[in-house]
């Protein structure tokens, strides 16, 4: 059952397809996306973002056993987005705009499963 409980976000995709997103919770800081296959394998994503410049970690297992883990240097999100001149944000504003509509509704049907 899609639901929000404790901080943690469990979501059933399809049959064959779990998420877990961990976020913080009252005073508990948590960033990270759990992908769970019914083949038993699994991915996890920490932070999943963070916007500053960082390390990200990846791990992939199957069977409980660890198959791969990957560790990611992060830029500053933030810093690249202020670097960009005021042109560029008002040529694609109506895409990006767009494109948030898109991420909103798609937020509001995860929503109504809860």
């Amino acid at each position: 059952k899609n639901g929000l409980l404790g901080g943690e976000l469990h979501l059933y995709m399809d049959i064959n397809l779990e998420v877990f997103v961990r976020i913080g919770v009252s005073g508990f800081y948590s960033n990270k996306v759990i992908v769970k296959y019914k083949n038993r394998k699994q991915e996890e994503y920490w932070p999943f973002f963070y916007g500053r410049s960082g390390m990200s970690e990846m791990m992939i297992s199957k069977n409980l056993e660890i198959i791969g883990k990957r560790t990611i240097a992060e830029k500053n999100a933030y810093m690249q987005m202020l670097l960009r001149d005021k042109n560029f944000w008002l040529d694609n504003q109506s895409i990006r705009n767009n494109k948030l509509l898109q991420v909103i509704k798609s937020m509001n049907k995860i929503e109504s499963l809860m």
